[in-house]
C-alpha cells in the first residue's frame, strides 16, 4: 500500500480491514492491516495539507479550505500522538484563510411585520453570503465546528442587515401589502466598506398575478394570511435582487 496514492491506499486498507473482520483466515493480519491503514491515513492527511498550503499560496481559498478540512478529518482516525499535530496544521491553514478571505454575517436585526430574524437569515443572509463567495470571500464553514471560532475572531469582513418591515395598504383590500427597508452594512476590520439603504414594496399588481386574482384581492373584505404572504413575497423578491446588486459592488479581498 505504501506505493499507492494516499487516498487509494486508505480505501484499500479499509477494504482489507473489513475483509479481515469477516474472514477468520485473515485474523492474524489484523494488526498489520491496522498499521497500514494508519500509515495511509497519515500520508493522506499530509498530502491534503501540502495541497491546501499550495492552493492558498495560489489564491484558491475554497480549494485550500476543502483540502485542509479533508486533512483534519483524516487525522481523526490516527493515534493520539499523531492526530493533534495534523489537526493543528489544518487549523493553521484554515486560520490563514479566515484572516485573508473570511466573511461572517451577524444575525439580522430590525422590526418585523410578518417575518422574523430567523426567516430573514434564510431568505437574505445566506444568499448574500453566497454572493460574497462569488466575489472571492469565504463564509464560515459548517464543519468542522471548531473553525467557526476562527472566523468569529479572524474574518476581516462583517455583513449586517437591519430590516424595517411594515404593513402597507393594498388598494381597497383588507389584506395588507408589505413595505421593506433594509440597511446594508459591509465592514472590513470594523470600518464600513460598503453601505446602502435598499427599499422595496409590493407592486400593484404583484408580478405573475393573474388579472382575475388581482381583482379579487384588490377588494377582498376579509384578511387572509396566505394572501398577505403572497403580497409580501413580491416585495421580498425585489429586495433580494437589489441586495445582490449592491453586494456585487463590494471590492474583492
Amino acid at each position: 500500500l505504501a506505493s499507492r496514492e494516499p487516498r487509494q491506499a486508505v480505501a484499500e486498507a479499509l477494504a482489507l480491514r473489513d475483509a479481515a473482520r469477516n474472514d477468520p483466515a485473515l485474523a492474524d493480519w489484523t494488526g498489520t492491516i491496522a498499521e497500514a491503514l494508519a500509515a495511509a491515513r497519515r500520508r493522506a492527511a499530509e498530502a491534503d495539507l501540502d495541497a491546501a498550503r499550495q492552493a492558498l499560496q495560489d489564491n484558491h481559498p475554497e480549494e485550500a479550505l476543502a483540502r485542509a478540512a479533508a486533512a483534519r478529518q483524516a487525522a481523526e482516525g490516527l493515534a493520539t500522538h499523531v492526530a493533534p499535530r495534523l489537526r493543528e496544521q489544518a487549523d493553521a491553514v484554515a486560520g490563514a484563510i479566515a484572516e485573508r478571505f473570511g466573511v461572517i454575517a451577524e444575525p439580522p436585526t430590525g422590526r418585523f411585520f410578518l417575518g422574523s430574524p430567523t426567516e430573514y437569515e434564510r431568505l437574505l443572509v445566506r444568499p448574500a453570503l453566497e454572493t460574497l463567495r462569488r466575489r472571492g470571500y469565504i463564509p464560515a464553514p459548517a464543519e468542522p465546528a471548531a473553525w467557526r471560532a476562527l472566523w468569529e475572531h479572524r474574518a476581516p469582513l462583517r455583513l449586517h442587515l437591519d430590516v424595517d418591515e411594515q404593513p402597507d395598504v393594498y388598494l381597497q383590500s383588507a389584506n395588507r401589502a408589505t413595505k421593506l427597508t433594509v440597511r446594508l452594512n459591509v465592514a472590513r476590520h470594523g470600518t464600513p466598506l460598503h453601505t446602502a439603504t435598499i427599499n422595496a414594496k409590493t407592486r400593484i399588481p404583484p408580478a405573475g398575478m393573474t388579472a382575475y386574482e388581482a381583482g379579487v384581492i384588490a377588494t377582498a373584505p376579509r384578511r387572509s394570511g396566505a394572501v398577505e404572504q403572497r403580497l409580501r413575497r413580491d416585495a421580498l423578491e425585489q429586495l433580494e435582487e437589489r441586495l445582490h446588486t449592491q453586494l456585487r459592488n463590494v471590492p474583492p479581498p
